[in-house]
């Protein structure tokens, strides 16, 4: 998960949390709710930005289709959910309906549903065969239990891994990421993801992902690197992490030359820089190695205040003009 979704899961989780007193929820609801917002932001793609009192009403609108809370609780209808943090109701249905898709959210989804509610769960003793027929699961030879909808595609191992990560169970993460692999070995994100764990792990295999990561994405976009290379076009994201992930190995390495050079690639195809590749580039020119910049930026984090972070770029950029500001959407 990015900073930016980070920071906005918790933002969001908070907004939640604040309403939720109205709504007579359990412990139980409360973790499944907190589970459904963060695997909708450990995600990578498809992430909706819309306002954050709308995404608040349709995470719990989502959550109240999926336990049928709604028919039950008239304070959970999709109009009361979205008067509770002053959004519009379609508006909220429509987001609503991109957060299950992005999830792939169906009914009974052993996910985000209350244990009675799963308890309840046709799909215990049925299944629906790829033609579209729902047969007992009997009839099939499958044991009576809740039913994996999902196919074992690379696309579903890598989101297993980014479950077990919010979990920190990193070698569970790496064996689901290997399992993507082994589906295509030119899974770029999942390359990306496995640099990214052995980057605190072991440095020179978090070097070799993040080379292969490279490599194949300069690849797929022609051998060469392009002119322009935007974030806000969701397709570009895996090249430009992969990037920024050597990078940062080289950083750390103090391979300074090597590092410089890919800050400043990103910050030419990438010029919005989404990624805070200018503050990386700043402190090299303040002579700070990856670890004292790291100690700067958590500190910052924990504060909420990035006056430091500011101040450095706006100085280091005065003198040697390295990131100009960009027009680009983000």
């Amino acid at each position: 998960m990015n900073k930016n979704n980070k920071e906005i899961k918790e933002q969001i989780l908070e907004i939640i949390k604040g309403k939720l007193s109205s709504l007579n929820c359990t412990e139980e609801d409360k973790s499944l709710i907190h589970e459904l917002v963060s695997a909708y932001y450990r995600r990578r793609i498809g992430i909706s930005n819309s306002a954050q009192d709308i995404m608040s009403a349709a995470f719990l609108w989502v959550y109240s289709k999926s336990n049928f809370l709604w028919e039950r609780d008239k304070k959970w209808s999709k109009k009361c959910l979205a008067e509770l943090f002053g959004a519009n109701p379609k508006t909220t249905g429509d987001v609503t309906t991109k957060i299950m898709k992005a999830l792939d959210i169906r009914y009974w989804d052993e996910r985000f549903c209350r244990e009675s509610v799963q308890k309840g769960s046709p799909f215990n003793d049925f299944v629906m065969t790829k033609s579209g027929f729902i047969v007992s699961k009997e009839m099939l030879g499958l044991p009576s239990k809740q039913f994996d909808k999902k196919e074992n595609n690379k696309e579903y191992y890598f989101e297993e891994a980014i479950n077990y990560l919010e979990k920190n169970e990193e070698e569970k993460a790496i064996i689901s990421l290997n399992s993507a692999l082994s589906l295509d070995n030119k899974y770029i994100e999942a390359l990306n993801e496995l640099g990214l764990i052995y980057f605190d792990k072991n440095l020179k295999i978090s070097k070799e992902y993040y080379e292969k990561a490279v490599e194949l994405s300069k690849a797929e976009l022609g051998g060469k690197w392009p002119d322009e290379l935007r974030w806000a076009i969701s397709e570009n994201r895996p090249y430009l992490r992969a990037v920024q992930g050597l990078s940062l190995v080289f950083w750390r390495n103090d391979e300074l030359v090597r590092a410089k050079e890919l800050f400043s690639l990103l910050l030419k195809i990438n010029p919005n820089d989404n990624q805070g590749i200018r503050y990386c580039m700043a402190a090299t020119y303040n002579g700070l190695n990856w670890e004292q910049f790291g100690k700067i930026e958590d500190a910052c984090t924990r504060k909420r205040d990035y006056t430091e972070l500011d101040n450095l770029l706006e100085k280091q950029n005065k003198t040697f003009n390295f990131w100009k500001v960009s027009n680009y959407d983000e």
